[in-house]
């Protein structure tokens, strides 16, 4: 596949041949903390936009523009979701999921996407066989937003 996305398809392809999720280090959630959530998206004016919306609903926001600094911040510091933008430069959010889910195993990742291949699910899907426990597709609403942040911290499965 040629194109933008030339490389996530190549990514894609990859991802679905290796898609076990190993068992990696569970997440220790502080009581009485704000819930924390890392927004990993390139496009600032959408990252800010999730972040402000969150924010207002009384959740901890951290923002990373890839998945190379979402993995460094979450490393350093575990939210209690994720979500993530599929597709961005350097580390897109496929391998930022499979990786996270890899070192994390309890990281509870939402999967964003509004790409080229979002129309058929392919993504999004891909998405969830690496370990996104949800998945959003855009453009979305901010209450469609915070119900499925929500959902994945009520659900204690995804913990």
């Amino acid at each position: 596949m040629s194109g933008p996305y030339g490389h996530l398809h190549d990514v894609l392809s990859r991802a679905m041949q290796d898609s076990t999720v190993g068992p990696g280090r569970r997440i220790q959630r502080s009581e009485g903390e704000m819930p924390r959530v890392l927004v990993v998206d390139d496009d600032a004016a959408v990252r800010s936009a999730v972040a402000r919306g969150l924010a207002a609903h009384g959740y901890e926001v951290v923002e990373a523009p890839d998945g190379r600094v979402g993995l460094r911040l979450f490393r350093e510091r575990p939210a209690d979701v994720v979500l993530t933008d599929l597709y961005m430069p350097d580390v897109d959010g496929i391998e930022f999921t499979r990786q996270l889910s890899r070192e994390f195993a309890g990281a509870r990742i939402i999967a964003m996407s509004g790409g080229v291949l979002q129309s058929s699910g392919e993504a999004l899907e891909i998405a969830t066989h690496l370990g996104a426990v949800a998945t959003l597709p855009k453009p979305f609403s901010l209450p469609e937003l915070v119900e499925v942040v929500a959902r994945v911290l009520a659900d204690p499965g995804t913990a």
